[in-house]
């Protein structure tokens, strides 16, 4: 995976996640044991990201953060920003 955005790396990188939740194809919300919360995209082998404090604003300014070759999923995602959560928390719930 290819970094286009450092800043925003740095950003997000090794966050506490208490959940994450696949809310459409390639999308996530989730919410940091600090109560951030965030919406991460891997559509189009494009990584975007974006934070805030309340639900209601959650993706008003999206960061493109890297790109893949390849393929990606939630897991290759949590991998690359060093995130710490449990697997339990992790809701694939969208069909």
């Amino acid at each position: 995976m290819k970094t286009l955005d450092s800043i925003a790396k740095l950003e997000y990188d090794k966050l506490e996640i208490e959940c994450l939740t696949q809310v459409g194809k390639g999308e996530w919300h989730g919410e940091t044991k600090c109560g951030l919360y965030i919406a991460v995209s891997n559509k189009g082998k494009v990584i975007t990201i974006s934070s805030s404090e309340t639900l209601y604003e959650l993706g008003e300014y999206q960061q493109i953060v890297a790109k893949s070759k390849d393929k990606i999923n939630i897991h290759e995602i949590i991998k690359y920003f060093s995130w710490q959560i449990n697997k339990d928390d992790i809701l694939n719930s969208w069909h």
